[in-house]
C-alpha cells in the first residue's frame, strides 16, 4: 500500500460505523512513515476505530476484537 492509499484508507476507516478490520488497519499501519517518540509527546485527542472491540465505542462494543486506537497531536 502506497503512502496517499494508507492517508485514504484511514479517512474511509475512521468514518466507518462498524466492521473496521484490526488487519486492515495492521496495513495501513505498516505503509505510514514512522516517528521519534519526541513527535509524540504532548497533548492529545482521539478516537478508536469500530473494530468491535469491548473498548471501542463503537455499537458493536462487547465482541471479541481488539480495539485499535487513533489519536491526532493537539498543535
Amino acid at each position: 500500500m502506497h503512502l496517499d492509499q494508507a492517508h485514504a484508507r484511514f479517512a474511509a476507516l475512521r468514518d466507518q460505523d462498524s466492521g473496521v478490520s484490526p488487519d486492515e488497519l495492521d496495513e495501513i499501519w505498516a505503509a505510514l512513515d514512522t516517528v521519534a517518540a519526541a513527535d509524540i509527546l504532548g497533548a492529545w485527542r482521539g478516537a478508536d476505530f469500530a473494530t468491535g472491540s469491548a473498548s471501542s465505542s463503537s455499537p458493536l462494543a462487547g465482541t471479541a476484537r481488539p480495539s485499535t486506537r487513533c489519536s491526532t497531536r493537539n498543535r
